[in-house]
């Protein structure tokens, strides 16, 4: 349990970064409202190519030459693991603290 608050911790420090959110910071939620699925696919249009084309790039310049259909399978398959990632690591992170976050704020409300 140590290493996973410990995890935590670090995604979190990381997603309140302005950098990690550059060029989207506007679509960062306060760490009181939850990451949904919506959010998540919109950050995956922006930098799911993104993550692509660096992993196609790094293969060209690895391996040599790809075929296109290798390039579009990789490029698909980066946009797809990058959703994953986001969606069920660091917005699971993310949602956790917005629920005790959450729950702390109704705790104090109900006084």
């Amino acid at each position: 349990m140590y290493l996973l608050n410990k995890l935590e911790g670090w995604v979190n420090w990381l997603s309140d970064k302005d950098w990690g959110w550059w060029p989207v910071v506007s679509l960062r939620p306060p760490k009181d409202k939850r990451i949904d699925s919506l959010l998540t696919f919109k950050l995956t249009l922006i930098f799911g190519p993104l993550a692509g084309l660096v992993t196609v790039a790094f293969l060209i310049w690895a391996e040599g030459p790809l075929s296109f259909l290798e390039a579009f399978f990789i490029m698909n398959a980066c946009f797809v693991v990058y959703f994953l990632f986001v969606r069920f690591i660091t917005a699971y992170f993310w949602n956790k603290r917005a629920k005790r976050l959450t729950i702390g704020f109704d705790e104090r409300a109900a006084r």
